[in-house]
């Protein structure tokens, strides 16, 4: 008998192989639902592009401006951000759009929309840097960054810090983020 051929195509943006039938690149969460000439399309950039934000500056309307260019609406599949190292624990990231395991590196990682956060949400109810991760003794390190809208661990508030263990989901204005634990 013959062997059986597996289809793969490969990502435009990242040269990741997939399988023929995935709609979503697992390596940079591009969407191969939408059309090249699409809006959400033409609005990713080469991975090797840094993002810059204009107005970037000290002055209350250089926030504002940031603030604008943030609020509007972007796709969620914007390029990935290698944020991880071997051997450290790792969050299990989903919402309703996507899903993503995400490394955490020594120094900690921090989830927002300001452009300089490891993990970028796009969303008006996420603050600029809004809760950071970092692996403590035996558990992950939740902490607010003073967000507006705190995020939540089985429906409370974190309003300092919360040390999270193995398998516990904290969401962030929708976005969960399950700690996975190390790495075996």
């Amino acid at each position: 008998m013959g062997e059986k051929r597996i289809e793969t195509k490969v990502c435009p943006r990242c040269g990741e192989e997939l399988f023929s039938d995935m709609d979503i690149c697992y390596g940079c969460l591009y969407d191969f639902t939408h059309p090249p000439n699409s809006v959400a399309g033409a609005a990713m950039p080469p991975l090797d592009e840094v993002r810059t934000w204009a107005g970037e500056g000290d002055s209350e309307d250089d926030e504002q401006q940031i603030d604008d260019q943030l609020d509007a609406t972007l796709p969620l599949d914007m390029p990935a951000r290698d944020v991880g190292v071997e051997g450290a624990g790792g969050l299990w990231v989903r919402s309703s759009d996507m899903e993503t395991k995400v490394d955490i590196p020594p120094g900690g990682l921090i989830v927002g929309r300001a452009p300089d956060c490891d993990v970028i949400l796009h969303s008006i109810a996420v603050s600029r840097r809004h809760v950071s991760f970092e692996i403590g003794q035996g558990c992950l390190e939740v902490r607010n960054l003073g967000a507006k809208n705190p995020a939540t661990v089985g429906g409370r508030e974190i309003t300092d810090t919360y040390m999270m263990k193995r398998g516990q989901t904290v969401s962030v204005c929708g976005t969960l983020f399950t700690y996975v634990g190390e790495k075996a």
